[in-house]
């Protein structure tokens, strides 16, 4: 058993958020009718996975999700694995709902979504006797809020901050993905794409992932036209974030960038 402050707590926490992508554009082309339909079935099938590895569903805000983890309980950091758990089976559970969508709808979703750790303020927000919100806040939820757009710029499903890179490396499969800054913050960032459970890689990830690393490695050295040819290989391998760093090392051949 445990005990909730429902007052107001400072403790680390997971944060997760996810988006669809191009959702305004696929909810103009369903009826009012198919889309509630559309939405009852994603939400259903997302939630019923964050529930199930020990959850807390903050909101619903349209089609996006934030949830958290670690808010009720502490257990030797299992919340973080079971965090990258939901990540992992939502994107699951999507492969099959799209053959659905596909055959009745022609169209299918891609899932942004995003997880870090870090200190927050968990707390009810409430106009006392009418409106009562269990929630998180402090700067990083408004971090992990901005970051899940982070994918977008990389065309990946799952980006984790280093905080649960670090956690829980040795249980799944990461890859580097850059250091970024967000607007308005000092401090850099490293951020990584959640892949898989560890040694459930494809053969072909694998090399991917290999190959990957060895060209961030010669692009960061400033070593472009190198890192240019790999990048071009995995590029027609469809690794999305291949394509991404391909161009911006043609650029930076061009352009030789300052430090």
């Amino acid at each position: 058993s445990w005990q909730v402050d429902l007052w107001w707590e400072n403790k680390e926490i997971a944060i997760f958020f996810s988006d669809i992508r191009w959702f305004t554009s696929i909810s103009e082309k369903l009826s009012p009718e198919q889309l509630v339909s559309f939405l009852r079935i994603y939400l259903w099938e997302m939630s019923n996975i964050i529930l199930d590895n020990k959850w807390f569903i903050n909101k619903y805000v349209w089609d996006a999700i934030m949830a958290l983890w670690g808010v009720f309980w502490l257990l030797d950091k299992t919340w973080i694995i079971q965090a990258c758990n939901s990540c992992l089976y939502q994107q699951i559970k999507l492969k099959e709902l799209n053959l659905l969508w596909e055959s009745e709808w022609k169209t299918q979703l891609q899932v942004r979504m995003w997880l870090h750790v870090w200190n927050a303020i968990i707390w009810n927000i409430w106009s006392e006797w009418r409106k009562m919100e269990f929630t998180a806040l402090w700067d990083s939820v408004n971090l992990a809020s901005r970051l899940e757009w982070v994918n977008k710029f990389y065309w990946t499903n799952i980006c984790v901050s280093e905080n649960i890179y670090k956690e829980v490396k040795d249980i799944f499969t990461f890859r580097f993905l850059d250091k970024i800054k967000v607007k308005w913050k000092n401090i850099g960032i490293n951020i990584y794409e959640l892949i898989n459970f560890k040694n459930k890689e494809s053969s072909l990830q694998n090399q991917i992932i290999k190959d990957f690393e060895l060209a961030i490695n010669l692009y960061l050295n400033r070593n472009f036209i190198e890192a240019k040819n790999i990048f071009e290989k995995l590029s027609e391998l469809w690794d999305n974030p291949s394509k991404v760093y391909l161009e911006r090392s043609k650029l930076y051949i061009l352009n030789n960038p300052d430090e």
